[in-house]
């Protein structure tokens, strides 16, 4: 019997060895990974009895650690508080380093400049980086006023990246180019729950168009996939550059054309998962073809004394 350990700490200074329940979400279709947290009104911090909605505040730096006495300890969250509910317990919802770029405003008006340069300006004042695998794309224009995140999830709209927070560091680039870790997923032995199927590519074929128009109404055309498969045209605005076309083409008939499974998968929180990472998927009931790894596209990792802690899987495409 394995024994669940959890460790909190809030503000650089409160630990909190355990709560009545988390729930973390990490996916990378999303803009930022969120969470939520709950606390008893009253616990025991720094050698006494205290009120948890007196002490912590919003905007207070938070960390989640997870995992089993016997095993590894995992940081599950990292990130900042975002909203604090008090009722017959303390609900906490929490954001990664996002939050920080919620809070400072940004005008962008820049012509043919690259992603990374629009990046750097958005972190300028913060103490976040810049992954080294960040897409080196070019854009033709980009214009905007708001805040930094609001810029962030214009990038992620208009070129269809993908954006991730790894402890503080930004990503943004095409799915699946800042690799993660790959975790054995055996059907009965650390799969709790299968709500998977297979599906066949050839079955259902797709033609992939992303279309890049310029101001003056020239475009760039990228097609992939099979002839006479069911068409899906993209149209990406102020964007001509064939490198960043070709990453969108590519992403969108990853996520549509594969043989493989498709689904989600319900673990134990060993071996740990992470988004943008794979699983080598094996269930002893279907035949060898439809093993294989597949890319990791969300995990949301959970834990409560009913359950204890848990690892709940989306599928994305074949590797």
């Amino acid at each position: 019997m394995l024994t669940p350990k959890v460790n909190i700490v809030i503000a650089n200074q409160y630990r909190f060895r355990g709560c009545k329940s988390f729930r973390v979400i990490k996916d990378l279709d999303n803009l930022s990974a969120t969470g939520e947290l709950r606390f008893p009104i009253m616990m025991t911090l720094l050698g006494q009895r205290m009120r948890i909605d007196d002490t912590i505040r919003t905007g207070d730096r938070i960390t989640i650690e997870a995992g089993y006495l016997e095993h590894t300890i995992e940081q599950v969250f990292e990130g900042y508080i975002t909203n604090i509910d008090t009722g017959t317990e303390v609900k906490v919802r929490m954001e990664d380093a996002v939050y920080l770029l919620r809070k400072k405003a940004t005008v962008i008006n820049e012509k043919n400049t690259t992603v990374k340069q629009i990046a750097e300006k958005l972190i300028q004042g913060t103490d976040l980086q810049i992954s080294p695998n960040i897409i080196e794309a070019g854009i033709d224009k980009m214009t905007f006023k708001g805040n930094a995140a609001g810029a962030l999830a214009k990038l992620k709209e208009t070129f269809n990246f993908t954006v991730s927070m790894d402890h503080n560091e930004l990503y943004i680039g095409g799915i699946g180019l800042n690799p993660k870790a790959q975790v054995p997923a055996i059907f009965g032995r650390n799969i709790l729950k299968n709500n998977v199927a297979y599906q066949y590519a050839d079955a259902n074929p797709v033609q992939i168009t992303v279309v890049g128009k310029k101001p003056d109404g020239t475009e760039v055309k990228i097609i992939k996939g099979m002839e006479g498969g069911v068409a899906m045209t993209f149209f990406r605005y102020n964007v001509t550059d064939k490198k960043v076309l070709e990453t969108i083409a590519d992403q969108e008939l990853k996520r549509y054309y594969y043989d493989g499974f498709e689904g989600s998968l319900k673990m134990f929180f060993i071996p740990f998962a992470e988004p943008g990472g794979s699983i080598s998927y094996q269930n002893l009931n279907y035949t060898q073809e439809v093993e294989g790894k597949y890319f990791i596209r969300a995990v949301t990792y959970s834990f409560s004394p009913s359950e204890g802690l848990r690892q709940d899987l989306k599928m994305g495409f074949k590797l």
